[in-house]
């Protein structure tokens, strides 16, 4: 696997070594979760040692919690909350970080441990301090790294808040999808140094940004699309069978816009997530080739579904309920996306203040959409 990385250029010499060094199996329990043909299931070490073995060696994540570790989990339709991300994904992420030996590092997020060794292995683990907001995966982290040779930090804490007793840092890597940049990792890095963080919208896949920190001012631009658990405060379950249930308590019309023009990590979905606040976007396959229905809503009582069976045609059902027309919505924000030349997401990069987060295009000079953010 990690030839297969080095041959492709997503792992660097540097890195590579630090791969091999840190046996990737340590970090995984003996019961995991994966994805069967129809439910999930929990892959058991004893029972199959070799398909367990496989599978961790795999450049797939490892899903460890699901529905944040409750007893009885939506195994049809389940939410990942905790995960030992893939090695490509790993890879990019320490690879964008840009540390090196001797850095003071703090890592959010650090859920089995995996990543914090990884990092361990390269700066010192005395120079690595990991956060994970789920006490019993923090205290079983620490033990793993504390056997496996690597003594670095991890404490049982929202990743949100940073750890300041830790800080300045010169690197903070946040090893789950955020829906903003709080102003505690602004504080807590120097200038100069560099945040690694995956963003996104409710909506969206997340995008990967760097930011360089100056004078408590990140800014940073969209590298890549990249899929991570979620903050989990920005979590909340789909559930298709309610919407369904209400959808003749909906008003009907027609629209022009083919949800089909609106692409998972294209511009136009960035621009989707960015001025429809708070609405999430689920696609459900349909019988024709092409087809299928875009269920859209959000956390009050507001719903919108779009019904396409030709991709090619004219016009499209749309059902929407509730306080909010979120089609109209997703409408407006497709026209506004047209209006700025049809951008795709490689042209947007992101300015963070202790106030205010700013979407820019090209170049910080020119924001095309600012939202304020809370002091924490």
């Amino acid at each position: 696997m990690i030839a297969q990385l080095v041959a492709s250029g997503t792992l660097t010499p540097a890195w590579a070594e630090v791969f091999r060094k840190v046996p990737r199996h340590l970090f995984v329990p003996d019961r995991f979760w994966d994805r069967g043909q129809h439910d999930w299931f929990q892959r058991d070490r004893d029972a199959d040692p070799r398909s367990w073995l496989r599978r961790v060696y795999s450049d797939e994540p490892i899903v460890v919690q699901i529905d944040d570790g409750c007893a009885d989990p939506d195994v049809t339709r389940p939410h990942c909350t905790s995960s030992v991300a893939c090695p490509t994904v790993a890879a990019t992420l320490l690879d964008q970080l840009d540390v090196a030996p001797g850095a003071r590092v703090l890592e959010l997020g650090t859920g089995t441990g995996y990543t914090t060794a990884l990092l361990a292995e390269r700066v010192g683990a005395q120079n690595v301090v990991g956060t994970e907001i789920d006490a019993d995966l923090a205290r079983r982290a620490g033990s793993t790294l504390r056997r496996a040779g690597w003594d670095a930090a991890v404490v049982a804490r929202d990743g949100c808040l940073g750890w300041a007793r830790g800080a300045p840092y010169d690197r903070i890597l946040v090893s789950y999808a955020v829906q903003r940049i709080p102003r505690s990792w602004l504080e807590q890095c120097v200038d100069g140094g560099v945040i690694v963080a995956p963003w996104g919208t409710p909506c969206t896949d997340s995008f990967l940004l760097r930011f360089t920190v100056d004078d408590g001012v990140a800014t940073g631009r969209f590298l890549s699309s990249v899929v991570l658990p979620r903050d989990r405060r920005c979590s909340r379950r789909w559930r298709a069978e309610d919407l369904v249930e209400r959808q003749p308590q909906a008003d009907v019309r027609r629209s022009t816009l083919c949800p089909r023009r609106v692409t998972p990590n294209s511009g136009a979905f960035l621009a989707v997530g960015m001025r429809v606040p708070g609405c999430r976007w689920e696609w459900e396959d349909g019988p024709e080739p092409g087809g299928g229905t875009a269920w859209l809503y959000d956390d009050a009582d507001s719903w919108a579904s779009v019904t396409v069976s030709d991709p090619a045609a004219e016009e499209f059902t749309v059902h929407e309920y509730g306080p909010r027309r979120l089609w109209r919505e997703v409408e407006e924000a497709y026209s506004w996306w047209l209006r700025l030349g049809s951008p795709e997401w490689e042209r947007f990069g992101m300015t963070v203040t202790a106030e205010e987060q700013s979407v820019w295009l090209d170049r910080p000079e020119t924001p095309v959409h600012r939202c304020r953010v809370s002091h924490t």
